[in-house]
């Protein structure tokens, strides 16, 4: 194992398989270390040819700590409330950066990212924020940070009460049986006491799992915002792994997660929990194998047309990486295509730079969008020789001048294939009134 300086955090990370290989970024969950991923589910990765990178989430394990307070029961109550109410030191998205930091100091340009529960979230916002870094994403038993969807079974919480409530173990016995306790209310059916006990004494060679870093993390959860627009303009395989068992986050996280990417694939288990069963330890890496491979396949014409006009949907995003998307979107034009509007009623026909430009400002960190986005939600693809036509409904939401609002409309792109690729030659639109 090793440490990387990443801004002003030390994250420790360790790497097993080929040198060679393909690299794969494993982000563990919440209260948990890199040795929690079970060593023959890394060596199983390894076997089909990935570089697996496992690494310390910041306040975990042999990474750096938070300088700071410990968080009060009173502010974790109150993140646990109402995301309104939710104070944290660090969101899921800093602890994303903390993922595409690790990757760049280890000098690799793009991995395929596997994230398991918080873990699982931290690999969407790593999707979202740096999307030029992930290949292909899986989500294992996580959610999309809506509160309606992959929420604790009720039945759970006293347990989780109670646990949090405990008095700190003051013997290396009391913290294994603690450690074993913890998995053991939220596994599925096939509980490995003796795996996990080995996993708890592991924790504790390294530091062990202190409340007041579990309550960071858990406060970097509650106070970050639900991912559900934004994850409609995830482009990249995308494969989505729940238990159907998991009293910790219901299946419905998983389900909703699958149904917010488009073109995700969602493999679900009847008798897995919130961990991950042996007997099928072998199928979830083969999944994840087929779904890396997706990337690697050339896309078909349609499927090339269809990425170009998610990705254009999604530049439209506000919040971190935007200056990334409008210097790609500025890259799918043809340098004297056209845009026009009929919004109103009223033509508006713009350059590249005159489409462009008062967007990003708008949904810059100074603008008046907030929390926006849009996404296509249907749309047909036709091509012919050199030019193709995309022609469907989109939809969007965000916040203005402190309200929500939610429209949709209709969009027509027209492409020509140069030499290299497809590239926008013009595109119009027109919205819905609003009532």
């Amino acid at each position: 194992m090793t440490s990387a300086q990443v801004g002003d955090q030390v994250v420790e990370y360790v790497m097993d398989g080929p040198d060679d290989g393909e690299p794969l970024l494993l982000i563990m969950g919440m209260a948990a270390q890199l040795v929690a991923w079970p060593q023959d589910f890394v060596e199983l990765l390894a076997a089909r040819g990935f570089r697996v990178i496992r690494y310390d989430n910041r306040d975990m394990g042999l990474s750096g700590q938070t300088p700071a307070p410990p968080p009060t029961r009173a502010v974790v109550a109150k993140g646990l409330a109402s995301r309104r109410l939710a104070t944290s030191d660090y969101t899921l998205g800093d602890l994303a950066d903390d993922a595409a930091g690790l990757l760049a100091h280890l000098g690799i340009t793009s991995a395929h990212v596997v994230g398991m529960s918080m873990g699982g979230m931290i690999a969407q916002e790593l999707t979202l924020r740096h999307p030029s870094l992930v290949r292909s994403l899986c989500s294992i038993m996580s959610n999309t940070g809506h509160r309606r969807f992959g929420r604790t079974s009720a039945r759970l919480l006293p347990a989780l009460v109670k646990q949090v409530r405990a008095a700190p173990p003051t013997t290396r016995e009391e913290a294994i049986a603690a450690g074993v306790n913890a998995f053991r209310i939220i596994a599925g059916d096939e509980f490995d006491e003796k795996e996990v006990g080995a996993l708890a004494e592991l924790h504790l060679q390294r530091g062990g799992i202190s409340a007041a870093s579990r309550d960071r993390q858990l406060n970097a959860i509650n106070a970050s915002p639900d991912r559900t627009p934004r994850l409609r303009t995830i482009t990249v395989p995308t494969l989505v792994v729940h238990g159907l068992r998991d009293p910790l986050v219901l299946p419905s996280g998983g389900v909703a997660t699958a149904k917010a990417i488009q073109g995700s694939r969602l493999l679900m288990f009847p008798e897995m929990g919130h961990d991950l069963p042996r007997s099928r330890r072998g199928e979830i890496a083969d999944a994840i194998a087929a779904n890396a491979r997706r990337a690697d396949a050339a896309p078909t014409e349609v499927e090339a047309i269809e990425r170009l006009v998610a990705e254009f949907f999604a530049a439209f995003t506000s919040g971190p990486g935007l200056d990334e998307r409008m210097a790609r979107l500025r890259e799918m034009f043809l340098p004297d295509a056209r845009i026009v509007s009929t919004v109103g009623g009223s033509i508006r026909n713009y350059g590249v730079e005159e489409f462009i430009e008062p967007r990003r400002t708008l949904l810059s960190e100074g603008g008046s969008l907030f929390e926006f986005s849009e996404w296509p939600t249907h749309g047909q693809v036709d091509i012919f020789g050199n030019v193709a036509h995309w022609f469907g409904r989109y939809a969007k939401s965000g916040v203005q001048e402190g309200n929500s609002f939610t429209g949709q409309g209709g969009k027509s792109i027209q492409f020509v294939r140069t030499e290299d690729h497809w590239l926008i030659a013009a595109a119009a639109w027109d919205d819905e009134p609003t009532a």
